[in-house]
């Protein structure tokens, strides 16, 4: 597949387009919270730009199927066994959106190929979203006003009151995006993406340090848990020469961050607070309500409720309906049975679908980690979203699995039309 003869202006008002993927993360921008990019923007786009190539002779369906059909391959397992549950139980959740992503994200990585679209394009576009995310955090900390949260502005608080940037979205899933941000940047600066331009890593450096404020705004702690393959991809990537500015970097992003924690205490408040909660959750006689023993809590139940039938599951279940057909779960909190999941991505599979539904999402991870393995943007997005799943909804949510299968689907052109 060869990228298309099309009007320069245009060629870079479309890629323009495909790199507002970012915008999944908050809900203040038109299409964010959802998966609007995908379905409103990216796919009829993808579409239009497909018809036209075809039309002008530039691309066929074989070439369609040959690169398209090995993006989708380490997909399949997942989308397989997704499939195979909402057989055995009808009207699983969310069934329809599921495949309909996977489609999407098809189109949008041909298009891609057929723009041409490259790392840097994506890298600066995490760049421009690292300042508006910076500029959300602050003006939902700091800035928003009564009349603003009254008049539907959704607004998430911490333990203590305080207000958690979030851009109208769940925060977590805005600290996941900003995390993946600057993550990505991070690697983008030691992997040589701009390593020869002094000027272009300092930009990327500043938007790097203002996505760990937004992020840290957010009081969210599960994002943090990303840093462990970040780490590690740097240290992979970099050669003998950069490891000193390494050190620098790393040095300064924990000064950065103390310093933000020391600005803004309620962050700092709400990491440690983890720990207190593992251990009342643990040595308490009574489940108390907190953020992390419900998710505890909620574990627990998937395991019984996974033992019912370990193969295929349950099925989407709520809570109440879990309570009733097993008793031996005992009294669920109110606010813990007010979910309609499990907080966890592979909790969620084995209730829904078994060990199968859970095997087939591991096999997706591990097939685009290794079919990906020179690409450390593709192999920090698998892997953040791994240790992200552990706390949160991803794989199931229509807005992160938006953003993971855009991802997924530009960078893996852009790794090719690179080469």
């Amino acid at each position: 597949m060869k990228v298309i003869n099309i009007n320069r202006n245009i060629r870079y008002l479309l890629i323009g387009l495909l790199c507002l993927y970012p915008v999944v993360g908050a809900r203040v921008f038109p299409l964010g919270d959802g998966g609007r990019y995908l379905s409103v923007l990216a796919a009829p786009v993808s579409v239009l730009l497909i018809g036209y190539a075809i039309s002008t002779r530039q691309f066929s369906l074989r070439d369609g199927w040959s690169e398209g059909g090995k993006w989708l391959l380490p997909l399949l397992p997942f989308t397989f066994a997704f499939w195979v549950s909402t057989l055995i139980h009808p009207g699983t959740e969310m069934h329809g959106e599921t495949f309909s992503r996977i489609i999407y994200g098809a189109l949008l990585f041909i298009a891609a190929r057929l723009l041409g679209v490259r790392v840097h394009h994506l890298l600066w576009a995490g760049f421009f979203a690292g300042l508006v995310y910076f500029v959300i955090a602050i003006h939902d900390v700091f800035m928003l006003s009564p009349e603003r949260m009254s008049s539907g502005y959704k607004v998430y608080l911490g333990e203590d009151g305080a207000i958690r940037a979030g851009g109208g979205s769940n925060p977590i899933h805005f600290g996941q995006v900003t995390f993946f941000l600057f993550g990505m940047l991070v690697l983008g600066v030691f992997s040589g993406a701009a390593k020869h331009d002094v000027k272009v890593a300092s930009l990327w450096l500043l938007s790097i340090a203002l996505l760990v404020v937004a992020t840290l705004l957010t009081l969210s702690r599960g994002p943090l848990l990303a840093i462990v393959p970040l780490v590690l991809l740097v240290f992979y990537i970099a050669d003998q020469s950069l490891k000193k500015w390494i050190a620098v970097l790393s040095f300064s992003g924990v000064v950065l961050a103390g310093i933000a924690l020391v600005a803004y205490p309620d962050a700092l408040a709400r990491i440690m607070l983890a720990w207190t909660e593992v251990h009342r959750y643990f040595t308490e006689p009574s489940f108390t309500f907190s953020s992390v023993g419900a998710r505890l809590e909620m574990w627990r139940i998937a395991l019984l409720a996974w033992s019912k039938n370990p193969l295929f599951g349950m099925g989407f279940v709520s809570y109440s309906q879990l309570q009733a057909d097993m008793p031996l779960i005992g009294v669920i909190d109110p606010v813990v049975a007010s979910h309609v999941h499990f907080h966890n991505d592979y909790m969620q599979s084995v209730v829904q679908g078994g060990a199968f539904l859970l095997s087939g999402l591991v096999a997706s991870q591990l097939l685009i980690a290794v079919l990906h393995r020179k690409n450390v943007y593709i192999l920090f997005l698998v892997f953040s979203w791994v240790f992200f799943s552990f706390v949160d909804l991803l794989f199931f949510k229509k807005s992160m699995l938006t953003m993971f299968v855009s991802v997924y689907a530009l960078f893996a052109a852009a790794e090719i039309n690179d080469e």
